[in-house]
């Protein structure tokens, strides 16, 4: 299916909510699914923050084995 396909049913389901595309897996989903990480914590130098969905996420902090802040 087309991208525009898929975005035209997305639409067609979830109304007028927004959507986001995900900057790791391009997956689109509702914008209230939408995470923003730093765009060089994914590699991506170019733009100062980026859009990732909820489960990239979890796997990039996962990764990175990110611990939470002392306190």
């Amino acid at each position: 299916m087309q991208e525009e396909e898929q975005l035209i049913l997305r639409h067609e389901l979830l109304g007028d909510e927004e959507l986001f595309t995900c900057a790791l897996c391009q997956h689109v989903l509702p914008m209230h699914e939408a995470r923003t990480v730093r765009g060089d914590e994914i590699g991506m130098t170019d733009v100062e923050f980026v859009l990732v969905c909820r489960e990239c996420l979890r796997e990039l902090r996962g990764r990175d084995h990110v611990l939470p802040p002392p306190g």
